[in-house]
This record gives structure tokens, C-alpha cells and sequence, in this order.
């Protein structure tokens, strides 16, 4: 129907009318084949070029009855780079061919043959094969970047998620998965409220937590999360990383990196460095650092503090009649004894040898 009134449309309508469809081809049918017909989308993409090719084809013909050689724009890049982009190299080489045969017979049509069409011909098929190899370079670049951060990714002990401006899960790597005992069909390309709710967030609090750090964490920034799953407590730190594309976020991903046993071992060593390894309590640098603070604390609110001071008469002989192993168990009975008899808000500690001491506040 067109080509019945090409002749007469203006050219400028002529050309908003070809690159309004080509554009249309692209951005509109471009996400479907890529997230609806992901099984089909090598089939789909040659049904898209071929489409492309078609309007590229009717502008070649319009354009050179309208104007024969004069005001010439090639439309028919745009099906090249898409094969070469979304097929291969071999697909994009035969678009090329096929694009520079088309507008050979539409000259041959409109005018009259000349030499100079095929020596324009190879000419074309020659610098566009190599935009096409040059193209293909650079996709292989990057999806070889883009392999390597995947299996970082993925094989990372770090929980990772991410979604995309729509609110869809486009990442999800294995140990998050693992975390929150779900498959990636269960996660990925679906909306994140959808996950959340098929996963149970309102009875899951490990799920709860995550997904409202997903969609109400605003800036990127690290700190630290204490998660509670399957009685066990987890200590992840959290950081956020926003995806700007032409100034608009494109998308959020959330690391949470497990410092739970690093917390262990910090809570383990600061046990150490605090309790008498023998009876169980404080050690005297914990108390006279203890004592320090409260007597500061009593002086200024004038509260009350008491201290009591407890010495074992003749130890030694304990420890020569009986021995260093029944000495010990004498130290360890009355560290129980003491605890037994104290407030939670009481400091004990083993202050030396057969010594021990209680600081009382209030």
C-alpha cells in the first residue's frame, strides 16, 4: 500500500515513516524476544531481520524512484548490525550480501546496468564485513568479560541479588539461592514482591530482612545485618551498589558478605583476652578496667559501690597435700560459688592466684 503513494509523499515523510518501523522493530519487539521467547529467540531474531531487510527494501525503492543516486541513506546497517549483534558473524556477513544484492536490482530496475554498480557492490560487501567483524570483536569481548564476572559471581561465597528497573530479580548467584532454599527458576525474571511473597516473608524473617534491604536501601553504603534462620543467628555485612544508565538508576544489587564466623572468632578472642581461662571469670586487667569505669560512674551520679575482696586461707596446703589438680578444682568449685551468688549486673573476677573479688554497683 506504500509503494502505491510513494510518489506522491514527500521524502521527508517517506523517511520518518521507514525509521519510525525500523525503530519500532527494535525497541518495541526487541525485549520480547529476548525475555518471552528466550527458547525461540534465535528463530524470532531472524524473523525481526528479515522484517528489517523488508522496510530497508522498500526505502531503497522509494528513495531511488523519488531521486535515483542523490540523497542516499542506507537503512539497510540496521538489520546488519542486528543479526551481527544477536546471531553471529556468518548471519550478519549474509544480511550483508543480501542488503548490498538488493539495492544492485533496484538500480538495475530504476536505471540501466553499469559496471560501476558491481565494483560498488564489492566495495560495500567489503567495508561492511568489516564493520560486522569488528562488531562480532567486540561482543566476544565483552561476553568474555561478562563470562569471567559470571562465574565470579556465581562461585562467590558472598549472597548476592539484584534487580532491574522494572522491580524484576535479574541476579541471583548460587549462595543466595542456597540461603534462602530455593532454585533459580524459583527467582530469577520475576518481580521481586512476587518472590518475597511466594517465599513467605511475613513467616521468614531471613527473607523479610533481604528483600526490604533490596527495594528500601537508598544509597550504596556498608554495615552490618544480624539475621535470624532456622534458629541460627548470622551476621552478614551489607552493601549496596546502585546501576545508572544515562543518569537514571537501572538497577540495585545487594552483597551481603558473611562475617558470621568471623564475629565467632572476634567474640572468642575477646573472651580470652577478658575471662580467667581456669574458673571461668573475669581476669584482673578486665576488672581494674571494670573498676575504673564504675568508680567514674559513682562519682558523678553519688551512687553506690561496693567491693568485696575474697582470699582462700592456706591454699598452699591444699596444693601440697592434695595436689596442683585438686587446687584447681578447689579455684573452679568457688568461681561457681561465687556466680551462684551474685547479680547479673555484678562484676566477678579471679584477681590473683587464691584471690578473688566482686565489684557491686548500686
Amino acid at each position: 500500500v506504500k509503494l502505491f503513494y510513494f510518489q506522491i509523499l514527500p521524502y521527508a515523510l517517506h523517511f520518518l515513516i521507514d525509521i519510525t518501523a525500523l525503530s519500532m522493530t527494535y525497541i518495541v519487539v526487541q525485549p520480547t524476544w529476548i525475555k518471552t521467547f528466550r527458547r525461540l529467540r534465535k528463530w524470532v531474531t531472524y524473523a525481526i531481520t528479515g522484517i528489517a531487510m523488508v522496510i530497508c527494501g522498500l526505502w531503497t525503492i522509494e528513495h531511488y524512484y523519488l531521486f535515483g543516486s542523490q540523497l542516499g541513506i542506507e537503512l539497510y546497517y540496521i538489520p546488519i548490525v542486528l543479526a551481527t549483534l544477536f546471531l553471529s558473524t556468518t548471519a550478519g556477513l549474509i544480511v550483508t550480501g543480501i542488503s548490498n544484492l538488493i539495492l544492485l536490482l533496484v538500480k538495475i530496475l530504476v536505471g540501466s546496468f553499469q559496471a560501476d554498480y558491481l565494483i560498488e557492490m564489492c566495495l560495500n560487501i567489503l567495508f561492511t564485513g568489516l564493520l560486522v567483524y569488528l562488531i562480532r570483536t567486540v561482543v566476544n569481548l565483552r561476553d568474555q568479560v561478562a563470562n569471567k564476572q559470571h562465574v565470579l559471581l556465581q562461585n562467590s561465597r558472598d549472597l548476592v541479588i539484584g534487580i532491574n528497573r522494572e522491580g524484576i530479580i535479574d541476579v541471583c548467584n548460587a549462595s543466595m539461592l542456597q540461603f534462602l532454599g530455593v532454585g533459580k527458576a524459583d527467582v530469577t525474571q520475576q518481580y521481586f514482591w512476587e518472590v518475597e511473597e511466594k517465599l513467605g516473608a511475613e513467616e521468614n524473617q531471613a527473607v523479610e530482612a533481604i528483600f526490604s534491604l533490596l527495594y528500601t536501601e537508598k544509597t550504596a553504603g556498608c554495615r552490618e545485618l544480624e539475621i535470624v534462620k532456622g534458629g541460627n543467628s548470622y551476621t552478614f555485612s551489607v552493601n549496596t551498589y546502585h546501576f545508572k544508565d544515562d543518569g537514571f538508576i537501572n538497577g540495585r544489587i545487594l552483597v551481603l558478605s558473611d562475617l558470621t564466623e568471623r564475629k565467632e572468632m572476634e567474640r572468642e578472642l575477646e573472651k580470652k583476652a577478658t575471662e580467667d581461662k581456669l574458673t571461668g571469670l573475669h581476669n584482673r586487667g578486665y576488672f581494674e578496667a571494670k573498676f575504673k569505669e564504675e568508680k567514674l560512674r559513682s562519682e558523678r551520679y553519688h551512687h553506690q559501690l561496693s567491693l568485696i575482696l575474697i582470699d582462700l586461707d592456706h591454699f598452699k596446703r591444699i596444693n601440697d597435700q592434695y595436689g596442683h589438680l585438686a587446687g584447681d578444682a578447689v579455684l573452679r568449685e568457688t568461681a561457681r560459688f561465687i556466680r551462684s551468688h551474685v547479680r547479673e549486673t555484678d562484676c566477678t573476677a579471679r584477681y590473683g592466684g587464691e584471690e578473688f573479688v566482686i565489684l557491686l554497683p548500686e
